[in-house]
């Protein structure tokens, strides 16, 4: 794990998943079946930039996506002033 990171941090800033689950990141719901498809690190792009994935033998890029009803109903963004 400590070589993703490490990978990553230049782009993004990574959590460990449970950390994430616990602060509340996804939602007041830690039993969300959305859990069981989180991974062990959440990474979350730097200002202006983004995460994509290359598709291997195509020039397409893709993010994250496939969310369910319920868990579109989340808040992705929260800003505090």
């Amino acid at each position: 794990m400590h070589e993703a990171v490490s990978l990553l941090a230049p782009y993004a800033a990574v959590f460990e998943a449970d950390d994430a689950w616990e602060a509340g990141l996804f939602g007041p719901d830690p039993d969300s079946p959305f859990r069981s498809r989180t991974g062990h690190l959440i990474a979350v792009a730097n200002e202006g930039l983004a995460l994509t994935r290359r598709r291997s033998g195509t020039s397409q890029r893709g993010l994250h996506g496939g969310w369910s009803g319920a868990e579109m109903r989340v808040p992705v963004l929260a800003v505090r002033r």
